[in-house]
C-alpha cells in the first residue's frame, strides 16, 4: 500500500513494522527486484568518490533488442555540502532530453529537479542547491531520465556549518 506525503514523495506502509519508508519508482525497480521489501539502504555508485558510470537501457519491442547507452556523471565539487551550489556533469551521449530528480534516502527532504543543458558535444551540465538538514550527513539518490531510459547514482551531502555572529 502506498501513500503520498509532502511534495509527492511515495511512502510505503510496511505491514509488519507499520513504519513509513520513502519509496521512489526507480529505487523500487532497482533495489526491490525479487524482494517483497525494497532495500533503500543499499547504495549505488557514489559521486563523492569521483565519476560514476551510467547505463541507460532503451526499451525495444523485444527484450533481446534492448539498446544500452553508456555515459558517466560527476559532481563538481565532489565534496558536496548543503546550501552550496553543485554542478552535475553528464558525458558520453547526445541526449535529446535529460533531467534528474534528487531525493533523500535517510530523510524526506522533498525533491530537487535538475534540468540539464548542453554545453558541448555529448556534454551536459545541471546545477542544484540542496536543502540543509539536521543530519550531519544526508544521503541522496539522483534518478536521471532521458528518452533512452533511466539510471541512478547516490551521493552524500554534508551539513554546512554556519557561524553565528551576534
Amino acid at each position: 500500500m502506498y501513500f503520498t506525503w509532502g511534495r509527492g514523495s511515495l511512502y510505503m506502509l510496511q505491514s509488519q513494522s507499520k513504519a513509513l519508508k520513502p519509496q521512489s519508482k526507480l529505487a523500487q525497480s532497482v533495489q526491490g527486484r525479487g524482494d517483497d521489501e525494497p532495500q533503500l539502504k543499499a547504495r549505488l555508485c557514489m559521486l563523492n568518490f569521483g565519476s560514476c558510470p551510467l547505463t541507460f537501457v532503451q526499451q525495444e519491442s523485444s527484450p533481446e533488442s534492448n539498446k544500452q547507452i553508456s555515459a558517466s556523471i560527476q559532481a563538481i565539487p565532489s565534496d558536496i555540502a548543503s546550501l552550496e551550489s553543485v554542478v552535475f556533469r553528464v558525458q558520453g551521449e547526445d541526449f535529446s532530453q535529460l533531467r534528474a530528480v534528487i531525493f533523500g534516502l535517510n530523510m524526506d527532504m522533498g525533491e530537487v529537479v535538475v534540468q540539464f543543458h548542453k554545453v558541448d558535444d555529448k556534454l551536459y551540465e545541471g546545477r542544484a542547491i540542496l536543502a540543509s538538514c539536521t543530519e550531519e550527513v544526508m544521503q541522496y539518490r539522483m534518478e536521471l531520465e532521458t528518452s533512452h531510459g533511466s539510471a541512478a547514482v547516490d551521493f552524500d551531502a554534508k551539513r554546512k556549518r554556519v557561524k553565528l555572529v551576534y
